[in-house]
């Protein structure tokens, strides 16, 4: 009996050391990877978060995001290479006049600009400090960004000059909608250290003055759409639609049949129109918002959308360790994977025949 059990305690110390040792050699490699020479595998090119995405045209397409990543596909997404970028800020969106000349904004007021397609970027004094997060050009030399802290800045210059046009702290601004170089909107709220609240600006000057326009909701909004100078919708938290059809001077709600968070939302005409929030629900009007019907439901959490009036519609999933192409047809969906690690935000002007969804898991 005695022997027996001083064994199996010989065998149990051995097994334990043995343990220890194996645990040894685990942690060893593990942290002398941590000093190696290492390239992204997989996701490829770079595994880094994207926040914003922009595609011109069924092919090219840019996306950007944390520690200045900045890729481009030339191929609809089927391959991704990455540029070169200046900065190691977070690039909250970006935004492409031509496949020539771009800007991306993002994180402490950081903004940069390529005029060779995305192959050089160089940094430009957007005047602000503040997070930007929505961007429009109306050509090549007139553009505005907006972010926290009701911040908006424009350029006339392609950005060699940034001026500051609106700043407020009591909110932030999420969304852009813009019809040309002098009819804009923009929407937000209340977040980050402020009071929840929902805000829309209007600027029928090419935003030399913005004049706050009044709803009935107090959430913050997230996604607007105008699709002229009447009629348009706008989402947020807590499942809001709100539409106009003068212009913004009175907003009414809509029922949209949720209460989660809606983060986007973009109409073909005046009829038909999606809206995507969280819990990866995307919601379908054909009425023009009198009825949205739920159309899908995951688990994920769908940040932007955008759709045009063809006959297809492509809806770009983001999220985990991959982006995927939904290409919506009348004939039926395909999808293809595109080694893109977590799209968080989107906002994107559709100029052709595809759109594109985004979301976070």
């Amino acid at each position: 009996m005695y022997l027996t059990s001083c064994f199996e305690n010989l065998v149990l110390t051995h097994k334990r050391s043995a343990m220890k040792t194996t645990l040894a050699i685990i942690f060893s490699i593990i942290f002398s990877s941590l000093y190696a020479q290492w390239e992204w595998q997989n996701p490829y090119p770079q595994g880094n978060h994207l926040f914003g995405l922009q595609f011109l045209n069924e092919n090219e397409g840019w996306a950007v995001g944390d520690f200045g990543s900045i890729i481009h596909t030339e191929n609809g997404g089927e391959t991704w290479d990455q540029s070169y970028s200046v900065c190691s800020k977070r690039l909250r969106e970006v935004y492409f006049y031509n496949s020539i000349k771009g800007w991306a904004g993002g994180n402490n007021g950081i903004i940069l600009h390529t005029e060779d397609g995305g192959l050089n970027w160089s940094e430009q004094n957007s005047n602000s400090t503040h997070e930007l997060r929505g961007v429009y050009f109306s050509d090549e030399l007139t553009g505005w960004m907006c972010g926290g802290f009701g911040t908006i800045v424009h350029t006339t210059d392609g950005g060699t000059n940034w001026i500051v046009q609106h700043f407020d702290t009591t909110y932030h601004l999420n969304g852009v909608s813009f019809l040309n170089a002098q009819t804009a909107w923009v929407a937000g709220g209340g977040g980050w250290g402020t009071d929840p609240a929902s805000v829309i600006l209007h600027s029928s000057d090419g935003g030399q003055s913005w004049i706050l326009q009044e709803t009935s909701i107090e959430q913050s909004l997230w996604g607007i759409d105008m699709i002229n100078e009447n009629i348009g919708w706008a989402c947020g938290l807590g499942g809001k639609i709100i539409y106009t059809e003068d212009g913004g001077q009175n907003w009414a709600e809509q029922t949209s049949g949720t209460l989660e968070n809606l983060y986007d939302i973009d109409f073909v005409d005046e009829s038909n129109g999606w809206a995507v929030g969280t819990f990866g629900q995307i919601f379908n009007t054909n009425d023009g918002g009198q009825t949205w019907l739920m159309q899908d439901s995951t688990h994920v959490r769908f940040m932007g959308v955008a759709a045009s009036n063809e006959s297809k519609y492509g809806l770009w999933e983001t999220g985990g360790k991959s982006i995927i192409l939904m290409m919506v047809v009348k004939t039926g969906i395909s999808r293809c994977m595109v080694p893109v690690i977590h799209l968080w935000m989107f906002i994107v002007q559709v100029k052709r025949k595809l759109g594109w969804l985004a979301w976070k898991d």
